[in-house]
């Protein structure tokens, strides 16, 4: 059986999950309006979070298809709408204390103007009421 779940960003719905069940796997489409930076969808189920994946644009919308194991979603709640934007730049600098662990595990070292440093993604997460 079909079903439907809106995708919501800011509290302001941008879109919709179509899930099937299709033999041992959901066919799962995800048709978002246009937004500005990288929208990551993540499905949540009562024990857990799964990605679908990063919508990619087609006919003026972003849109995500796949297929995912249904033992993989089981207890599907709803689909979290996760706005990836630009990543902070964080300077490395002696005696100066970097921020907290939690940040530092998805970090890159990169460089900038000839400058060591770290690359961290900012994520905002926006999750269905």
């Amino acid at each position: 059986m079909k079903r439907e779940f809106v995708i919501i960003s800011d509290d302001v719905n941008i879109g919709k999950a179509v899930v099937e069940p299709a033999g041992l796997y959901y066919d799962i489409q995800c048709r978002c309006k246009s937004q500005r930076g990288v929208i990551r969808i993540v499905a949540e189920c009562a024990d857990r979070q799964e990605n679908i994946g990063i919508c990619v644009p087609e006919d003026e919308e972003m849109v995500i298809r796949t297929k995912i194991p249904q033992k993989r979603l089981q207890s599907l709640n709803r689909f979290i709408a996760i706005t990836e934007t630009q990543d902070q730049w964080i300077p490395i600098t002696e005696g100066i204390p970097i921020p907290s662990l939690e940040k530092i595990l998805l970090a890159k070292f990169s460089y900038r103007n000839g400058k060591p440093g770290l690359s961290i993604p900012q994520a905002k997460q926006h999750k269905n009421p």
